[in-house]
């Protein structure tokens, strides 16, 4: 973090801002709830920064996580192995 950008909130505030800007950035906030939270961040240059690397850091895993179709029998091959664990069955 550059020196610009230093934070101006004690360990203890800045991370307790940030956990609520996690939860507004994962969508378990009201839109007021949220609201508030970014217009407190907007108060703290530090904060935007980390919001910014958490936002890329999101993206990326988004990217590499993508949802692709998984083959039918791939599906039905899991169940059977599964279903075998649950009789007691080994596989």
């Amino acid at each position: 973090m550059s020196e610009k950008t230093k934070c101006l909130l004690s360990r203890e505030e800045c991370q307790a801002l940030m956990d609520r800007v996690y939860l507004a950035l994962d969508g378990a906030l009201s839109g007021d709830e949220e609201k508030a939270v970014f217009c407190e961040v907007e108060k703290y240059p530090c904060c935007v920064e980390k919001i910014e690397i958490e936002k890329k850091y999101r993206s990326i895993l988004v990217e590499a996580c993508r949802c692709k179709s998984v083959p039918d029998a791939l599906i039905q091959s899991i169940k059977k192995q599964v279903s075998g664990l649950l009789d007691g069955n080994r596989l």
